[in-house]
């Protein structure tokens, strides 16, 4: 595993107060596959959809471009202060960062979010709302603007996710990877 990730994961533990539970909601085997690919593509636009409380976010950060613009689409809930604390530190490191409190699927956050980060986006996030509709409907609104797209929990059969990263698989370039049961990451190039 990757030194830098472990320490990011080490700190946002700190930022966030976490004394239990795992900061960051992904098989690091799985979240490591995806920090090279992000590394490589070094985006200075990201949108993600569903921020919860930003550890993939700020996990991730070091792999964007130093001065990336960054957008969150999340609605208000109990991760609301433990999120504006990692985007506090996430603008101390030098990003650009804009929350919007919405519904990610709605044509006028669409809007908002491509007119802040200014399309094409080059990597998007899609991890809000898990059901079949929301997801597809996520899908059908950030793929054509973005030039990597990355879903998470593409193996969970409990969730739509997995359906329509079938379906999204058919249609596009895609790859991902699945290490352990109910997580996986899947990332469609548009």
């Amino acid at each position: 595993m990757r030194r830098e990730i472990l320490d990011r994961i080490d700190r946002l533990r700190d930022i966030c107060d976490l004394c239990a539970g795992p900061p960051l909601a992904q098989d690091l085997t799985e979240f490591e596959w995806l920090y090279d690919k992000v590394e490589r593509l070094q985006p200075s636009t990201v949108l993600e959809i569903g921020v919860r409380y930003g550890g993939w976010l700020y996990c991730l950060a070091p792999a964007f471009d130093k001065y990336a613009k960054i957008c969150g689409v999340d609605y208000p809930d109990e991760h609301s202060q433990i999120r504006m604390k990692v985007y506090r530190a996430l603008r101390k490191e030098g990003f650009t960062i804009r929350h919007i409190c919405a519904d990610s699927t709605d044509p006028k956050t669409v809007l908002e979010a491509g007119k802040y980060l200014q399309w094409p986006i080059d990597l998007v996030h899609i991890d809000g709302g898990h059901d079949y509709e929301t997801v597809k409907k996520d899908a059908e609104n950030y793929i054509p603007l973005g030039k990597m797209i990355v879903f998470h929990d593409i193996a969970n059969r409990d969730y739509g996710v997995k359906k329509v990263w079938h379906e999204l698989r058919r249609k596009y370039r895609a790859e991902g990877i699945i290490r352990q049961v109910n997580m996986g990451i899947g990332i469609v190039h548009a």
